[in-house]
């Protein structure tokens, strides 16, 4: 049996990562060894002919970083604020991760409303 027939057909991929995942707890600097070993896995996973989907937190994280602040807020204003700061640098992060192995990246932001069909089905077809 050849190695791709024991592998299955390609499929659609979630890959979820958590602050805590990518984002060092002290000193909320990126874990760049992490993100480089799942931009490797995905690139692996996509030349396997496989759909990959990247979720990422950690824009509050980054946020800490880039405003020097020891640790998360509690307020949701100064949550939202630090996300606003750390997403942009996070997702050119991915973005210049990615672009090292010519693998396109694109950002999706998603609130609660996806309960809604409509907007599921929105987010389906991005």
């Amino acid at each position: 049996m050849s190695r791709s027939a024991k592998r299955g057909p390609p499929s659609t991929i979630v890959i979820k990562l958590g602050t805590s995942s990518i984002v060092h707890e002290e000193t909320h600097q990126p874990l760049l060894s992490i993100l480089s070993a799942v931009v490797e896995t995905v690139v692996n996973l996509r030349s396997h002919g496989h759909k990959v989907v990247l979720v990422s937190s950690g824009a509050i994280g980054v946020g800490l970083r880039t405003m020097d602040i020891p640790q998360r807020p509690k307020s949701l204003s100064k949550k939202q604020a630090l996300a606003a700061i750390g997403q942009g640098r996070l997702i050119a992060l991915w973005d210049n991760l990615f672009g090292q192995s010519d693998q396109r990246t694109a950002q999706v932001l998603l609130t609660r409303d996806i309960r809604s069909y409509t907007i599921f089905k929105c987010c389906q077809h991005t």
